[in-house]
């Protein structure tokens, strides 16, 4: 029993910390004009990222992604619906929301990481979407740390290329560092996949992209 609770303060406290994670994203990263704009100016998100982006169905609840929970925090999010659009069927669990002043594709996909975004050419279909002063949300490291994976070097090649390839399109990044695994006690957070977490903020100063 008193395990069972522990756990549930856990998975509250880790909800809070990511309730925050996207509120400094909403309202740093993305600034939204005071009237709708047309369709073909709107910006769009990007999503890349692994399990704790993604989107859940509905069968899927309670597990929830903070990518789908971001649409919230945004000007017509809350009214909005996921679509999964046609052209996409190739990428499995791909989502879109349309809202007001700008669109939102979540790309995210459970296990994910940017070795497997390339491999995949998850990425390579994501990029042929992107266009100039679109945002691409980049959150993963969770599973590059898996040495099967990649390697801290193969990590930060592959990050490295996946930025300059986004930047060259005049898209800007936004980098999400590694949220931590779980929580030591009360008062410490002991961060997730260290290396790779270190790797990130430093790539993320060489290429002056935000970081949270």
């Amino acid at each position: 029993m008193l395990r069972a609770m522990e756990e549930k303060m856990t998975l509250k406290k880790m909800h809070l910390f990511l309730a925050a994670e996207l509120l400094l994203i909403s309202l740093y990263a993305v600034m939204i004009p005071e009237r709708p704009v047309q369709a073909a100016q709107k910006k769009t998100i990007f999503i890349m990222g692994d399990s704790k982006s993604r989107y859940y169905s509905d069968e899927e609840r309670p597990r929830d992604g903070w990518g789908q929970e971001l649409v919230h925090y945004l000007k017509g999010g809350k009214g909005s619906t996921a679509e999964f659009p046609k052209e996409y069927s190739g990428y499995s669990g791909v989502v879109r929301h349309r809202l007001q002043n700008l669109n939102i594709e979540n790309w995210g996909q459970s296990y994910a990481s940017v070795k497997t975004f390339l491999d995949s050419g998850r990425f390579s279909g994501m990029l042929q979407q992107v266009n100039k002063n679109d945002y691409v949300i980049i959150a993963l490291g969770h599973n590059d740390a898996r040495r099967e994976y990649a390697s801290l070097g193969k990590y930060k090649k592959n990050l490295t290329y996946c930025i300059k390839m986004i930047q060259k399109k005049g898209a800007e990044v936004i980098l999400v560092t590694t949220p931590p695994r779980n929580f030591t006690n009360a008062k410490k957070i002991r961060i997730n996949a260290k290396d790779y977490y270190l790797a990130t903020r430093k790539i993320a100063k060489k290429f002056w992209t935000k970081l949270y």
